[in-house]
């Protein structure tokens, strides 16, 4: 759920789907066993799965464009996601290769 409380994402039956307050059901994409975070203070999002990768999502609120930041080859299922408290990083916590990977959420550089 967004800080404001304004969007919950949702990730379940092979989809992530973004939720509003006014009733909007949106698919964002397609995913298996996806894990989903929202950035602090924004609509600005971040999934990630073992089929269609790690994806940044600018800008819920808007028409956002997703950002793929690694692919699925690059790491195995991830266990979870995660921003910093400043929103500035954010980070994919892999099993599969026993790895944590972190990406300016500015650049979507790996860092």
């Amino acid at each position: 759920m967004s800080d404001d409380g304004a969007y919950v994402l949702v990730a379940s039956n092979g989809s992530v789907r973004v939720v509003t307050t006014s009733g909007e059901n949106r698919k964002l994409a397609d995913a298996t066993d996806a894990v989903v975070a929202f950035a602090p203070g924004s609509h600005d999002a971040a999934a990630a799965d073992a089929v269609s990768g790690v994806t940044l999502y600018r800008n819920l609120d808007g028409a956002t464009v997703p950002r793929v930041l690694a692919a699925r080859e690059e790491f195995g299922s991830p266990n979870g996601v995660a921003f910093l408290a400043d929103g500035k990083r954010r980070f994919c916590i892999c099993c599969g290769s026993a790895c944590v990977m972190s990406y300016d959420a500015a650049t979507a550089r790996r860092t």
